[in-house]
């Protein structure tokens, strides 16, 4: 058995034994039993339990998460990442000038349209995405052929 102490409709204390062989009476008459899932945090209303949202994500891991995106693609074609890819763009070697132009057009544009939506959500145009979602939002790469 599971037992948690509500504070202002959040659990805030879980125990697995009966309260009462724990606390004093008083104390103890103030758990419920909760099913397994049930954590510390979680929300309570009308007897029901739920998990609360996942914070948002700060501009920061917004923007790592963008960096990390761009190398990745870029290393898929054996760059060490975006900067080395970009890079390439005056090379006078043909094949190496083209995906270094490419990775680079990519490049302002997914920082571009990443500030715009951005600002979309500052504006409250636009909830806030999760990290995923703003990924999903960002133009992908095209490599030459």
């Amino acid at each position: 058995m599971k037992y948690a102490f509500i504070k202002d409709q959040v659990v805030a204390e879980i125990v697995q034994a009966n309260p009462f062989n724990l606390f004093a009476p008083a104390y103890a008459a103030q758990f419920v039993e909760v099913a397994d899932e049930v954590q510390q945090g979680w929300i309570e209303s009308g007897g029901v339990f739920t998990a609360p949202a996942a914070p948002m994500p700060t501009v920061a891991e917004y923007t790592a998460a963008i960096q990390n995106m761009l190398d990745a693609e870029a290393r898929t074609h054996n760059y060490d990442g975006i900067l080395s890819l970009a890079s390439y763009a005056p090379s006078t070697h043909p094949p190496f000038a083209a995906e270094g132009q490419a990775g680079l057009d990519w490049r302002d544009a997914v920082w571009g349209t990443s500030y715009l939506l951005m600002a979309q959500v500052q504006a409250g145009t636009i909830p806030q995405p999760t990290i995923a979602e703003l990924l999903a939002m960002l133009p992908p790469m095209v490599w030459p052929v």
